[in-house]
């Protein structure tokens, strides 16, 4: 179970190329084929951007070539990015990953589809509808995997943990 956001361009449409070069000097992630993973290991976070098929099959995708973006939009794949972030995991992992996806959006100019229930749906991205849409979900999944049997359940107090999260990114970041 996981929370996935589909990123769209708005303008020209980006390429591998610059997907791979803003997240190059970006601390805390590594660049896989497809895919870039963020791991922070100081505060244990961790989730994903990942290139749509189209845009990871077709070096030229998003270059002004029209047939690859008409290819993309004919295939469905008219979003350029996705993110991933596994549900069942602490407020904390949605408000580091709110940091990075902003800049993410914000550099590229990007829209989104957010389908889950409660989510944002289509459009601009807000960090009030991020944080509602991943926490509804997140709620959804704990209290599925709540009724599994023979599962250990570790409660941490909320305001806890925020206050170690936050300790623990100051630190990282000075």
């Amino acid at each position: 179970m996981s929370y996935d956001l589909f990123l769209k361009a708005t303008d020209r449409q980006p390429d591998r190329h610059d997907f791979e070069e803003y997240f190059d000097d970006r601390r805390h992630y590594s660049i896989d084929d497809t895919a870039v993973w963020y791991e922070n290991d100081s505060t244990g976070v961790y989730f994903s951007f990942e290139l749509s098929d189209a845009a990871s099959d077709n070096d030229d995708f998003g270059s002004d070539d029209e047939s690859a973006a008409q290819l993309a939009k004919e295939e469905g794949d008219d979003y350029w990015v996705v993110f991933n972030m596994n549900y069942a995991r602490p407020h904390v992992f949605a408000l580091e990953a709110l940091r990075e996806i902003r800049a993410f959006i914000d550099h590229f100019n990007l829209a989104i589809d957010d389908p889950q229930i409660g989510g944002m749906g289509h459009g601009p991205f807000t960090d009030v509808g991020f944080l509602s849409g991943w926490n509804h979900g997140n709620a959804l999944a704990c209290g599925a995997l709540a009724h599994e049997k023979d599962r250990v359940r570790n409660h941490y107090p909320t305001d806890l943990m925020e206050r170690n999260w936050r300790w623990n990114v100051d630190v990282v970041e000075r």
